[in-house]
């Protein structure tokens, strides 16, 4: 067996989570992962805990001149939720470790709910911005069942939430993706607010979006001034309703 498919990732955590760990990863549009940054922000989630791993090629983000770690756990012992930032992409061959990793980690501390915030880059129009579920039974009795979210017709998930929700079908972990479409651009705030919508909803946090509305309309400006600028200049772009060029 190739080495590479067996890299080994180790969780560095002080205290105990909350029984529900909510997760963004890094794709398309960043969705996920801008909507779990904010309910850090807005719940004041503090750094509990990291991920490392030295068989992946690394990043060391930054901010004002701090480095930190790319896989961060955040909570608050009066909050009831822990959070997982990763900014460093797993590649899919090294997703079982991830997973292996992570929900033995949950299972030591007694997390019962794994849920994942993220952005699927699908074609679609305006009436399919909205979030839909992917999740176990368990997890549908205990969260969705008399909720408006609504399931996600068909496909296939892949990478480190596929696995993470595969392992939640036999077991009793119950796991749920919260999913909306996304644009192909660096940040689709609008996704990230629909997101932590559909999430706020079901587990009335009461996070204020409100921030993050007026960030979604100035992205959104942003882009129609840019788009009105190559369109003056005839470039060749795609419908502003795609979007799909930013």
């Amino acid at each position: 067996m190739d080495e590479r498919e067996k890299p080994e990732f180790d969780v560095n955590y002080d205290g105990e989570p909350s029984n529900t760990l909510v997760v963004g990863i890094p794709e398309i549009g960043m969705a996920g992962l801008t909507s779990v940054q904010y309910i850090n922000e807005q719940l004041g989630l503090k750094e509990t805990g990291y991920v490392t791993n030295e068989d992946l090629p690394s990043i060391t983000p930054f901010d004002g001149g701090a480095p930190r770690h790319h896989t961060r756990f955040f909570s608050r012992d009066d909050v009831g939720v822990t959070t997982l930032v990763a900014e460093l992409p797993v590649p899919p061959w090294a997703s079982r470790s991830f997973a292996d990793t992570l929900l033995e980690w949950t299972d030591t501390h007694g997390v019962s709910e794994v849920v994942f915030l993220s952005g699927v880059h699908v074609r679609h129009d305006e009436t399919e911005h909205q979030v839909y579920y992917v999740a176990t039974e368990d997890y549908h009795e205990r969260r969705l069942k008399e909720t408006d979210v609504e399931p996600m017709s068909g496909g296939f998930l892949e990478g480190f939430s596929a696995e993470v929700v595969q392992r939640g079908i036999d077991s009793p972990l119950a796991v749920a993706v919260y999913a909306t479409p996304v644009h192909a651009v660096a940040q689709d705030v609008e996704a990230a607010l629909r997101l932590l919508s559909g999430f706020n909803s079901v587990y009335e946090l009461d996070i204020d979006v409100g921030p993050l509305k007026e960030y979604a309309d100035q992205v959104n400006e942003y882009h129609a001034k840019l788009y009105d600028h190559m369109r003056e200049r005839n470039d060749a772009v795609r419908p502003v309703e795609d979007r799909m060029f930013m």
